[in-house]
């Protein structure tokens, strides 16, 4: 992968394009790779970095020699595996300006948080996010931020989605994180339309109850009107003999 030279630059972070060794990483182990330096492991962390690929792969049964790398759909399974919360950015230039963009951001609530830089499909660490970049663009308002007070405001900011990220994996208007009871309308609708499904079926049960329970005071009602009769019948040959006599 051949990053530009203002990511590979870039004081906040570690393009890990190449191993200490001089070799260009060609394994898609990227973002193992990230995890592996988050937790404080030396850049020469290849051994750490195929620990937590092996892991992830065992969790998740795939065949090693066939892994072509984790994309964004599945930082949700990366990040129940490890405990961790992986917020993505994109770095790109405006101006000569870097500018970062906020690609995906974690729904988790676990006490870490990992960020990374993504560029196409590569993975690269965030280890300072100050050095990393000045300007943060908002991907729903698309105003600008400093790093301190874009992380506030991007948990409260409600406006349209405008920005669309074309990097070769990511192509979506919306955040794939749903942090608010308005993105969550489907799911509101369907707890609405199962609790109208669940009074309608209880009220279908109260019914039915009800007219078998009318049927059977029917019953017994009709039966207690010709129980005297039905006794009558019984009872008048035998009087009638006794009178014979």
């Amino acid at each position: 992968m051949k990053l530009p030279s203002f990511i590979i630059s870039n004081k906040g972070l570690h393009a890990q394009v190449k191993c200490c060794k001089g070799r260009e990483y060609v394994d898609n182990l990227c973002l193992f790779l990230c995890l592996a330096l988050f937790d404080g492991v030396s850049l020469d962390c290849e051994r750490a970095t195929k620990e937590k690929f092996y892991r992830y792969c065992h969790e998740q049964k795939l065949i090693p020699n066939k892994f072509a790398g984790v994309t964004l759909r599945e930082l949700v399974d990366v990040e129940d595996i490890f405990e961790i919360n992986v917020v993505v950015y994109a770095l790109e230039l405006d101006d000569q300006s870097p500018e970062a963009t906020l690609v995906q951001l974690s729904c988790k609530k676990y006490e870490r948080t990992m960020y990374v830089n993504l560029h196409e499909s590569h993975f690269s660490y965030i280890f300072d996010v100050s050095k990393y970049c000045q300007r943060y663009e908002c991907p729903h308002c698309s105003e600008f931020w400093t790093s301190h007070n874009f992380h506030r405001h991007v948990h409260t900011c409600d406006a349209q989605v405008k920005h669309t990220y074309f990097g070769g994996v990511y192509n979506n208007k919306k955040k794939l994180c749903l942090t608010n009871w308005r993105s969550l309308g489907l799911t509101y609708r369907m707890k609405i339309v199962s609790t109208r499904i669940v009074a309608r079926l209880t009220m279908k049960v109260i019914l039915t109850r009800a007219i078998c329970l009318t049927m059977v005071r029917s019953w017994f009602g009709s039966l207690a009107m010709c129980l005297p009769l039905f006794l009558f019948v019984l009872i008048s040959p035998t009087l009638n003999n006794r009178n014979v006599l």
